[in-house]
């Protein structure tokens, strides 16, 4: 069965496109985030542009499949350099940097998938 029709946290671009909403930022950490069907004309339609076409200014998502446990890494550092006061796509690289230095996790496939979209 489909996980939408069972009431789960399930959300479709469709879903996404057809309502709208307001964030300054929205962090999708799963795997492939970032990727979607190519539409000539159109462009890469993924989950983080149905953010962007419903109104959030920056959207961190990811390219490939992400290890959890760099995932947790990732967002523990992300959030803190954000806490700071550092700017979304500051906070990123400082996330990046920070668990490229580490030693479990300096291979890029754990650092590299996280990519900012943003309005401006």
């Amino acid at each position: 069965a489909d996980p939408a029709e069972q009431g789960g946290d399930f959300v479709t671009l469709q879903e996404l496109f057809d309502s709208g909403f307001e964030a300054e930022l929205v962090v999708i950490s799963g795997c492939d985030t970032g990727v979607g069907e190519y539409q000539p004309g159109e462009g890469n339609l993924s989950l983080a542009r149905g953010f962007m076409a419903q109104g959030a200014n920056h959207v961190i998502s990811t390219l490939w499949p992400v290890s959890d446990r760099a995932s947790v890494e990732f967002m523990r550092l992300f959030y803190a350099a954000l806490a700071t006061g550092d700017d979304v796509s500051v906070a990123l690289r400082s996330a990046q940097r920070s668990l490229s230095q580490s030693i479990d996790y300096a291979d890029p496939f754990y650092w590299a998938p996280y990519v900012l979209t943003a309005v401006k």
